[in-house]
């Protein structure tokens, strides 16, 4: 349900382009053909309520074998351990804050804590709009891209080159996310709700 085959696939379609149809100024070359993919999630065997998620990481790493060799050298598959919950923290903090682009590609999502938790950090999100919770997150085009279906690895190749190749556009995303997260999905942004809320019904209930 988190969208990982659809967007490995998305960036071996990203590298492929990349080779058929390169930039013309060198050092732009060179910088998107140094783009790393990581994919990283829960070790399968921390989560009890996950009972798919061993099968899901290997079809992953079915899928990873299956492409050329110099694409899978860009491509790490990370399972991340969940018995040290503050180590745990600690590198997904360490992931987040060195990406350029943090991608949430959710077939069906909730609240994407990892969509708040880059923006907060200023990187900018790639997400999709057929999820709920990230498509009330991310603004398209302001803190970051949305796309349509996050199963169409065509569509997912294109913006993601559209994104890395706009350096400007980047910085400019990324500087507007904290202060959407700011304003709107932390503990006091939902008080004040609350508090408003509450305002209007007592005004509803005095006669």
């Amino acid at each position: 349900l988190k969208g990982f085959l659809p967007l490995m696939r998305g960036f071996a379609e990203f590298r492929r382009r990349l080779a058929q149809e390169p930039p013309s100024d060198t050092l732009e070359r060179r910088r998107l053909g140094l783009t790393r993919l990581v994919l990283a999630g829960p070790a399968p065997e921390s989560v009890a309520d996950d009972p798919e998620g061993r099968e899901v990481l290997e079809e992953l790493r079915r899928a990873w074998l299956e492409l050329d060799e110099d694409v899978r050298a860009d491509i790490a598959l990370i399972a991340l351990p969940m018995d040290d919950l503050e180590q745990n923290a600690l590198l997904v903090n360490a992931l987040q804050r060195v990406s350029t682009i943090i991608v949430q590609n959710s077939l069906r999502e909730g609240f994407g804590l990892t969509i708040t938790e880059g923006m907060w950090k200023g990187v900018p999100v790639l997400t999709n709009s057929a999820a709920c919770g990230p498509r009330q997150q991310v603004r398209d085009n302001v803190d970051g891209r949305m796309i349509g279906d996050p199963e169409d690895s065509a569509d997912l190749a294109r913006v993601l080159r559209e994104m890395l190749e706009d350096a400007a556009r980047l910085q400019r995303w990324g500087l507007a996310a904290q202060p959407q997260v700011h304003d709107h999905f932390l503990v006091y942004a939902q008080l004040r709700h609350w508090l408003r809320l509450f305002h209007r019904l007592e005004r509803m209930a005095t006669p």
